[in-house]
């Protein structure tokens, strides 16, 4: 066949997905590593695509290829095509496998918990048999793992300025930062941390080059309280709740939710949280497009949530 007699309509999935590769590798080398072939195949492949769409779609330099406005547009479509084809591959998996073709599956940021145990088990109450999967990572791994089809959606704080192209944002509630003690903490008689408190205090910070630090920051300036230095760096929730929870008096600033059941037991206290300004708009980022089936479940995960975190705010929740 001719290369000038392919059609737009006679395009198939495999030439799109060579054409995103390139878009996503930014070479033709790093596409056909990626897809295990040769560059002269995928070169071959962009020749018709261009030929046939009567447009160019990549300009081509020294250190790689760069995309025309006509492949930006294929690419966005491209992304489209490639999360119903992998969203329709998990629903078939699923029918072979003799198990209804229903899934949820969620991602959040490493060590965020918050309302998603409690959404989940209402979900899975509300769609008995939903294989539901929940999956850690950071966001540069997880918005495009949405956008691909892979993940039906992120719970994570929303407002993210550079949100990829295809996915969209809905907001959910919002959460305080707070300053957490045990229960017994020796000093505080007011409830409330003095500077000289905080100075003298054992803290468990995240590290300076971390991306919460910066709230921190701006918790202990709302506070009117000075920085404080830390004993221990960490980003990890499970080891700063398993400090909290043990015999020194550790000091820690964290997410209020992340922490509700022991604040809501009693085996831990704020001292001190952010202002009604400095709330968190927390959410979940999803695709602006999904399957009928897969919109109806994303939408009764987003609604399992509002009614944990309304019943977070409503339930004798000691968040004061």
């Amino acid at each position: 066949m001719r290369l000038d007699a392919v059609a737009p309509s006679r395009l198939n999935y495999n030439h799109v997905m060579v054409f995103l590769g390139v878009a996503e590798a930014g070479s033709i080398n790093g596409a056909a590593d990626v897809r295990c072939v040769a560059q002269s195949a995928v070169s071959r492949i962009m020749r018709e695509l261009e030929l046939s769409l009567k447009t160019p779609l990549l300009k081509r330099h020294a250190r790689g290829i760069e995309l025309t406005e006509a492949g930006r547009i294929l690419a966005d479509l491209a992304r489209k095509i490639r999360a119903e084809a992998n969203s329709a591959c998990r629903d078939l998996a699923l029918m072979r496998s003799g198990s209804r073709p229903v899934s949820l599956a969620v991602g959040t940021p490493p060590g965020f918990v918050g309302f998603i145990p409690q959404a989940l088990g209402r979900f899975a109450e509300r769609v008995p048999g939903c294989r539901i999967v929940l999956r850690e990572g950071p966001k540069d791994i997880l918005f495009p793992a949405v956008g691909a089809g892979e993940l039906d959606a992120v719970v994570c704080r929303v407002g993210n300025k550079e949100l990829p192209a295809g996915l969209t944002e809905e907001f959910i509630y919002r959460d305080a930062l707070v300053i957490l003690a045990s229960q017994g903490y020796r000093t505080v008689a007011s409830g409330v941390l003095s500077a000289a408190e905080v100075r003298a205090g054992s803290w468990v910070l995240p590290p300076p080059d971390s991306a919460p630090y910066k709230d921190v920051v701006a918790t202990f300036k709302a506070l009117r309280l000075p920085m404080p230095t830390a004993k221990i760096e960490t980003t990890s929730p499970m080891l700063i709740k398993d400090l909290l929870l043990g015999g020194h008096d550790w000091l820690a600033v964290m997410p209020r939710d992340l922490f509700r059941a022991e604040v809501r037991a009693r085996q831990l206290r704020i001292l001190g949280k952010t202002s009604e300004s400095m709330l968190q708009p927390m959410g979940v980022v999803l695709r602006c497009r999904a399957s009928t089936a897969e919109a109806d479940h994303i939408a009764l995960f987003i609604e399992c949530l509002k009614q944990v975190s309304a019943g977070g705010e409503s339930e004798g929740d000691p968040r004061e």
